[in-house]
């Protein structure tokens, strides 16, 4: 049905000349701010994906940056088991506040360690609140700008969900920080396990 108040010609061109000027040009800007969104994800460890450790070599890559280090607001019971595993219990406001660090880690790392971790089917990965963050150089202004617009106030971080906790971790001493010498070297690679005794 043509409309009663048909446009002028000339404004009718102008319309469509708009439309082929403005909505693409809206469209790359859409696209443009799409591809500089890299989607990283704060995420703090606390055992065997730290620096120095068996399992950082997921961290120590393209798509990971180290930000820097925290404790957890909260306190929570981290325990070893007999290969020297950490975890990290969800049961606040027992134990300790963890002590970790801190990584930026795009999608593509962030499903590794979803992996690693078997989360969601052993470990949970949650949201936890953080203290006590010291940023990797300090106050200076570059370190403020490599952590603009990430939320470093609540990280990801791996856990042991409280329905899976059991009566024998909660027996186990409970230890604030993940150390080299108390802990790691003792730790046990996932392909040796089948063979290690206790």
């Amino acid at each position: 049905k043509q409309s009663m108040f048909p446009a002028p010609l000339h404004l009718s061109r102008s319309l469509a000349l708009l439309c082929v000027i403005v909505f693409p040009t809206f469209a790359m800007e859409a696209a443009s701010a799409s591809t500089m969104d890299n989607g990283e994800n704060v995420v703090m460890v606390y055992g065997t994906l730290k620096r120095g450790f068996h399992n950082h070599r997921l961290l120590d890559r393209d798509g990971a940056r180290f930000l820097g280090t925290a404790s957890t607001k909260e306190k929570y019971p981290m325990i070893t088991d007999n290969w020297y595993i950490p975890y990290v219990l969800n049961l606040p406001d027992q134990g300790h506040h963890i002590k970790g660090e801190l990584f930026a880690v795009n999608d593509e790392v962030f499903a590794d360690l979803d992996k690693l971790e078997n989360h969601p089917g052993w470990y949970r990965r949650e949201k936890t609140q953080i203290k006590d963050l010291s940023l990797t150089g300090g106050e200076s202004s570059e370190a403020k700008k490599a952590v603009g617009g990430l939320d470093l106030a609540a990280p990801w971080m791996y856990m042991i969900p409280p329905e899976r906790v059991t009566s024998q971790q909660l027996s186990q001493p409970f230890i604030e920080c993940y150390m080299p010498q108390d802990h790691a070297e003792k730790y046990v690679p996932r392909a040796q396990r089948e063979n290690f005794h206790t």
